[in-house]
């Protein structure tokens, strides 16, 4: 059945277990609540809401109402991104001294969703900040520092950047960069490197849509990148359903906790904050310990 709107579909299907959330994130948090106030647990794309403290109150409300909050981050659960988590975990690069990432964006999402709330540090840059960390240990970043540029006029006239490098700056001496972009011409580029002190790298690379490599005189040939996200994490996204319907029966908890999207929020809106000022910004990791726990 269609309803038109979520709070019909709640009363007309009690006997539903749970809601999958997916739209625009800055309508995430209304749509959480409302699911919570019915007793159903909730999966949400990334990232949960637009705010520290919306996110917060997300698991709050749903931690009250006794129903879990799934934040969906595909890298969490596609092959490629967990088989450099395994070979981190197995301690085959040493300690970790240097990340890479790239995310460019393709095609560039429609301009009102942009305008909306699409900004590339809470839009994509939460993605690789959430994977990261999760390889760390617990590990938190001390600074970050990001510079950012629009380049379309409108979302330039409106201060919404499609353009973006940032830098996380770790106690250990571990740095981490991230490339973000709206404007890949030529596929969704999904690209991550680490780099250990013993010399050895893991890497993901960029999946193909067609997994074929050809070479003649005129060159090396393959087939162009995955056209956009529902292609190239396909495999993820069923996983995420599968571990939702785990959730939902008791029979699994959700990978991502509160902790872990309060501070990839944070840290994505220290990102736009430094872009947008120009300078480091120090995070104080305790409030966001704090804060995740209340």
């Amino acid at each position: 059945n269609s309803f038109a709107t979520l709070e019909q579909a709640l009363i007309s299907a009690p006997a539903a277990k749970g809601v999958w959330v997916s739209i625009p994130s800055h309508m995430h948090k209304e749509a959480i609540l409302l699911a919570a106030s019915h007793g159903k647990h909730v999966a949400v794309e990334k990232p949960v809401t637009m705010s520290e403290a919306d996110t917060a109150r997300c698991y709050e409300a749903c931690e009250r109402a006794g129903v879990h909050l799934h934040c969906a981050f595909q890298r969490r659960t596609d092959p490629a991104y967990q088989a450099v988590a395994a070979e981190v975990a197995a301690g085959n690069l040493g300690a970790i001294t240097s990340i890479h990432a790239i995310f460019r964006d393709h095609p560039c999402p429609p301009m009102k969703f942009l305008l909306a709330g699409g900004d590339v540090f809470h839009d994509l840059a939460t993605h690789d900040i959430d994977f990261i960390l999760s390889l760390l240990g617990g590990e938190l970043p001390s600074e970050v520092y990001a510079r950012g540029a629009s380049m379309e006029p409108m979302l330039k006239k409106a201060g919404v950047m499609d353009t973006a490098t940032v830098v996380l700056g770790f106690p250990s001496g571990l740095n981490v960069s991230m490339e973000l972009s709206r404007n890949a011409s030529y596929g969704y580029d999904q690209r991550l490197e680490v780099f250990g002190s013993n010399g050895n790298m893991c890497a993901v690379e960029n999946s193909h849509k067609v997994p074929m490599v050809a070479g003649n005189s005129a060159g090396i040939h393959r087939s162009g990148l995955s056209y956009s996200f529902p292609d190239r994490f396909r495999e993820a996204y069923e996983s995420e359903l599968d571990l939702f319907a785990d959730i939902i029966e008791g029979k699994a908890t959700p990978k991502v906790t509160s902790h872990d999207a309060v501070m990839a929020s944070r840290i994505a809106e220290a990102a736009l904050q430094s872009a947008l000022k120009g300078i480091p910004i120090k995070l104080d990791m305790a409030k966001v310990l704090e804060v995740a726990a209340a």
